[in-house]
């Protein structure tokens, strides 16, 4: 039986996402108020375009990129994103728990967004190591160890998603 559980925003990361469109927007147009004082009456709109092309292929990439659901099926944890979905099979999942907040403070993003739709990507504690990242709020964080030694971290709404989780994967250890 497939269960979903939604993924909503923090406030932080509603204020972050809000602030960094407001500045991309701002850039923008303070670039388009700039007098272009170059011989070549081209080159400040080439340079205008191409600032706002950069600033709004960040922006489509974390929006692409930010998980949207977490899907529990009979087989698989699926990470929902509008771009390249997740898919983690029980059977290569050894752990699943909650971890409080206070335990991933200090967590330093190795590669990875911030803010902007979420929190995803990699990043690294020195208790837990790397781990990857499909979170949406700084709350209800759930660690789900690989028995290959990954870590990704989730962040459902519900947090029912870890029993649910943890009773799909005992179940998989009892299959034949």
């Amino acid at each position: 039986m497939n269960r979903s559980y939604a993924v909503s925003l923090d406030a932080f990361s509603k204020t972050i996402t809000t602030g960094v469109a407001l500045l991309f927007v701002g850039i923008g147009f303070g670039l388009f108020l700039v007098p272009d004082n170059s011989s070549d009456s081209n080159t400040g709109s080439v340079i205008w375009l191409l600032i706002n092309l950069f600033n709004f292929s960040i922006f489509l990439f974390c929006y692409l990129f930010r998980p949207l659901a977490y899907l529990l099926s009979d087989e698989n944890l699926t990470i929902r994103r509008l771009l390249l979905p997740r898919v983690f099979p029980y059977a290569e999942m050894a752990e699943v728990r909650q971890i409080p907040r206070e335990d991933l403070r200090w967590t330093m993003r190795t590669f990875g967004n911030g803010g902007v739709f979420g929190y995803y990507g990699k990043f690294y504690h020195t208790s837990f190591g790397a781990m990857t990242w499909f979170a949406s709020r700084r709350d209800h964080y759930v660690l789900v160890l690989f028995k290959d030694g990954r870590k990704i971290i989730v962040t459902p709404d519900d947090l029912n998603f870890v029993h649910d989780l943890s009773s799909r994967l005992s179940s998989q250890f009892t299959k034949p």
